[in-house]
């Protein structure tokens, strides 16, 4: 699948700049059927690519990390452009619950050193 790839049972899914949450949704099942059939233990979502975010894609990231997380997934989010953030702190989003870093190698670190303990 085009903006996936798997390192050392670690699901990188990389998002595009033209990314909604209808696509997202799409992707959705084969990102999950991967992190079974492949026994994925931890995903990075990659959003450094997304310049631009509303609250629909943001609660469809939301969720799609929660689901990661009932399958057995540990997730971090990466890359948050400081545009998207600053909308998101606008829409007044909830972001509890999520983990997000600055970079991939940060996401990558971070699931190395709490591997088993994300809730």
């Amino acid at each position: 699948m085009e903006g996936i790839q798997i390192v050392d049972r670690t699901l990188i899914i990389t998002l595009s700049n033209s990314i909604d949450e209808r696509e997202l949704f799409k992707k959705q099942d084969q990102i999950l059927n991967t992190v079974r059939t492949r026994k994925v233990e931890q995903a990075v979502l990659d959003l450094s690519a997304v310049r631009v975010m509303d609250s629909s894609l943001f609660e469809a990231l939301r969720k799609m990390v929660k689901t990661l997380s009932v399958i057995g997934a540990e997730s971090v989010i990466v890359g948050i452009q400081p545009g998207a953030a600053s909308s998101l702190v606008e829409l007044d989003v909830d972001t509890d619950g999520l983990i997000t870093v600055s970079t991939m190698d940060d996401g990558l670190a971070f699931l190395k050193e709490n591997a088993g303990r994300i809730k």
